[in-house]
């Protein structure tokens, strides 16, 4: 087990009871956002930001820089807080998880997706298929970012 990462039972019982701390990333270029489409549950086949959960004793742009590499094949540099989203699972149990949005630019790489995601978009518009979540937080920045 790669460090930082729990046994799917530890980390359910664990997020059973309380919140996660996830980060997501919010990749533009001149052709839009860049968004993934989820290959895996939860949410497959669901358009999103790509992101996921910081591990233990690893800084936030740790985590940016680890989920960009991991999922994206990018370097980024990390540019600013956007704000945060929050979800309220059910799946027998309740799960709740608060994301930190972070605006993000490429540095070097091209993206090439790991098994998670199975496509991906730069995008001015919202897919209709996107997470809900992640649909309302991007609605909000083209609002003011445009």
């Amino acid at each position: 087990m790669e460090q930082g990462y729990l046994s799917d039972e530890i980390y359910n019982l664990v997020y059973s009871k309380v919140p996660r701390i996830c980060v997501d990333l919010l990749i533009s270029n001149s052709e839009g956002i860049l968004l993934t489409r989820r290959a895996i549950s939860p949410e497959k086949g669901k358009w999103h930001l790509p992101g996921g959960r910081i591990l233990f004793r690893e800084s936030i742009n740790e985590s940016i820089e680890r989920i960009a590499k991991r999922e994206l094949n990018l370097n980024v540099n990390i540019k600013e807080l956007l704000g945060f989203m929050e979800f309220k699972e059910e799946d027998g149990r309740t799960k709740h998880s608060i994301s930190l949005v972070f605006l993000c630019e490429i540095k070097s790489g091209e993206v090439k997706l790991n098994h998670e995601s199975d496509d991906f978009i730069f995008s001015r518009q919202i897919p209709e298929n996107t997470l809900i979540e992640h649909g309302r937080f991007l609605r909000d920045y083209l609002t003011l970012n445009n």
